[in-house]
């Protein structure tokens, strides 16, 4: 969902649940295929990384209109290599932190606005 003031919220729509470390999996199956991580499904406990393959779902949506699964991001290599990361069936090899995730993408988004930028002085140049 988008707010007034243009930032993005990820809903789950009532599937949240709370990390009980004692436990090796969740008890319930739920989530929307595709868009949750494989653990959800019931192979193991979830934890701050399901919601980053979720936002690494979304993130390729956004740009190509569909799930990785099904159509994977084809664009920007960093951009490609962020998604492929943050939505890896592994738990371990995703993004630990969102904040690293967060902090990957304004690098990138950095680099391309300064090559905007130079284009633009290019052609205002010529």
């Amino acid at each position: 969902m988008l707010t007034n003031d243009s930032i993005v919220k990820i809903c789950d729509y009532n599937i949240a649940r709370s990390y009980r470390e004692e436990v090796g999996k969740d008890t319930r199956i739920f989530g929307t295929q595709g868009f949750a991580p494989p653990e959800q499904f019931g192979f193991r406990q979830t934890d701050a990384r399901s919601d980053i393959y979720a936002v690494g779902v979304l993130l390729n949506v956004f740009l190509t209109g569909e799930i990785p699964q099904v159509n994977m991001y084809q664009g920007i290599e960093k951009i490609q290599r962020i998604i492929l990361r943050a939505t890896a069936v592994e738990p371990s090899e995703r993004y630990a932190d969102i904040r690293r995730m967060k902090k990957d993408l304004q690098k990138v988004r950095h680099r391309i606005c300064r090559r905007q930028a130079r284009e633009n002085e290019r052609k205002q140049g010529t």
